[in-house]
């Protein structure tokens, strides 16, 4: 078989399979991909970060591609996924080559609104590839690029939430720790609001029920003490003061209950007797974040962000008055399943760190999301050194190294949501030079996700996306 047969075969076994998985991959047909009636067109691809195999893959897609249809190929990547100058100069640098499409992985949606705008205004046409402009918030995103190519991030962070629903054991106190790789990119800002859309959504209402039981069977207990007249070893429900005669001098209600019976002993301030403030999180009185180490405990990790992962205040206290429930139970009020966020800016190392100190720090947390390739290496690395047990962690990872493929087999991690960056690159030019020669394409062009785990790992539609030239020449 020729080289460039055996190419066009595999994008539409990998479109067919997409479709058969219920992952949709728009644009994506044995007819689309056809030779069609381009014009050479000078293309310049633009990647988020060097040293990453995701990118390595995406530019062996581009590449071939390139190479198929008769395009003049120009490629490039950032340093990092946090080289915002490094993408702005490649930007210049293409709009100095006076090329026809720039294909761009953003690494910052609003510091590159305006090289790309002067890329525009020079007649060049932009598409955005694995990275989009903030289309959710920003009602002009959608008129900065003519296409977007790449996954439905969003989507792909709730498929990850849907994964690691089973392993919050106990609603209220577990929690999850999320790894991102960037804070501006609109991949990690993506798949993190997709991950806490689904975590919040189910573990809150869980975690409500279970605190509204806890508390109707402790203000039941306390009635019950009360009426038999045994305190427990806290004295809540305890007999009345002056029951069988008051203390001399004693003044105010006789034989009858305190007022608040079932609540916290006369003199003492706030929720007393029940979990401290913020259940699973600080000491009552600690101010900050919630479900963090208390202020200048060894300080909180690089990077984590506002309040994450407390419990709201009184999770699990006293009732509040006569043994009815506290207020918000039953509700999740202000409570997180999520302890905290990271983000490691690609960085390995940094991401290794960064989950060692939480992970001490936080015995709570049972969850783990790493949001691509760096992150999860780094969360891998740390776990891995620490001597956690299969089952004492459920982690998510993204992407699909071939490191990340060992710690799946070795349990380390739990699942990987898979991209296709080998069908990103080969897509992005092919429709780039559609662009190019006039044509109308689709404005978003899903390439698709797939959750691999170990036991699914060795199945063939799943080599056949992992390494797909490999499982074709079989």
């Amino acid at each position: 078989m020729k080289k460039a047969s055996r190419k066009l075969r595999v994008r539409p076994l990998l479109c067919g399979l997409a479709v058969i998985t219920g992952l949709a991959l728009s644009g994506c047909s044995t007819a689309n991909l056809g030779t069609g009636s381009q014009k050479t067109a000078k293309i310049f691809v633009i990647g988020q970060s060097e040293g990453i195999q995701f990118w390595e893959d995406v530019e062996k897609g581009a590449r071939d591609a390139a190479e198929e249809f008769s395009q003049e190929l120009h490629y490039a990547n950032a340093q990092s996924i946090s080289d915002v100058e490094g993408q702005i100069n490649l930007i210049n640098e293409a709009i100095n080559l006076k090329v026809d499409v720039i294909v761009i992985s953003l690494n910052d949606t609003e510091a590159l609104k305006a090289p790309l705008e002067a890329a525009r205004n020079a007649g060049i046409k932009v598409m955005t590839l694995n990275a989009d402009f903030d289309i959710l918030n920003d009602e002009t995103a959608a008129s900065r690029r003519a296409a977007f190519v790449g996954t439905n991030n969003f989507i792909s962070g709730q498929i990850a939430g849907k994964h690691v629903i089973g392993a919050y054991e106990d609603p209220v106190n577990d929690k999850a720790l999320i790894v991102a790789h960037s804070k501006s990119a609109s991949s990690a800002v993506s798949r993190v609001g997709g991950f806490r859309s689904v975590v919040e959504s189910t573990i809150g209402p869980l975690a409500g029920q279970a605190r509204a039981a806890a508390a109707m069977a402790a203000a039941q207990a306390a009635a019950q003490a009360a009426a038999q007249g045994n305190p427990d070893e806290n004295g809540a429900g305890g007999p009345p003061d002056g029951a069988g005669g008051p203390p001399a001098g004693v003044q105010g209600d006789q034989g009858d209950a305190p007022d608040g019976a079932g609540g916290p002993p006369a003199g003492v301030q706030g929720d007393q007797g029940g979990a401290p403030d913020g259940a699973g999180g600080p000491p009552a009185g600690v101010q900050g974040d919630q479900g963090g180490a208390p202020d200048g405990a060894g300080g909180p990790p690089a990077g984590v962000q506002g309040d994450q992962g407390g419990a709201p205040d009184g999770a699990g206290g006293p009732p509040e008055g006569a043994g009815g429930p506290p207020d918000g139970a039953g509700s999740a009020g202000d409570f997180s399943a999520i302890a905290g966020q990271m983000v490691c800016e690609g960085d390995v190392n940094l991401a290794k760190a960064q989950t060692t100190q939480f992970l001490q720090e936080h015995p709570e947390v049972k969850i783990v999301l790493a949001t691509n390739e760096s992150s999860t290496l780094g969360v891998c690395q740390a776990i891995q050194e620490m001597d956690f047990e299969p089952d004492d962690l459920e982690v998510i990872g993204f992407n699909a190294n071939d490191a990340e493929l060992q710690y799946l087999r070795a349990g380390i991690l739990d699942g990987l949501v898979v991209q296709n960056p080998y069908n990103m690159g080969y897509l992005s030019v092919y429709y780039a030079g559609q662009l190019a020669s006039g044509q109308s394409i689709a404005a978003n062009i899903d390439t698709g996700v797939t959750f691999v785990t170990a036991e699914n790992i060795d199945n063939d539609d799943i080599q056949l996306i992992l390494d797909p030239k490999k499982y074709l020449s079989k």
